[in-house]
């Protein structure tokens, strides 16, 4: 199932975004070349809501889930190892607000 929403007009705070991620296998959170795994049944909630809001009090951008996985933030090493394991396209399901990964600056939306 694909879906994709602008994430510059649909904003997720941090109780969406909690629901929509504290069942998740792993959370890959991107902030430059570091990239740091989560795990919701390990880590607190503070802890993973803190690497995954961003300063507007929003979900960042973008995020990406893959099965019981999600990826936020952009990394190209990690969206090209998404797609290279998982055999999927690039952002089958994504909150984002970038428009570079997709060809033709397809609009997005969100998981």
């Amino acid at each position: 199932m694909e879906s994709r929403t602008d994430a510059r007009k649909e904003k997720l705070d941090s109780t969406a975004t909690w629901r929509l991620i504290q069942n998740a296998k792993a959370i890959y959170v991107a902030k430059g070349k570091k990239i740091e795994i989560l795990n919701p049944h390990a880590d607190s909630q503070e802890t993973i809501l803190k690497a995954v809001m961003g300063r507007s009090g929003n979900l960042r951008a973008p995020t990406v889930r893959v099965e019981d996985n999600f990826f936020v933030g952009f990394n190209l090493d990690l969206y090209g190892n998404i797609m290279e394991t998982h055999r999927v396209a690039p952002l089958a399901c994504c909150h984002t607000s970038k428009s570079l990964m997709y060809p033709s600056n397809v609009s997005a939306r969100r998981i």
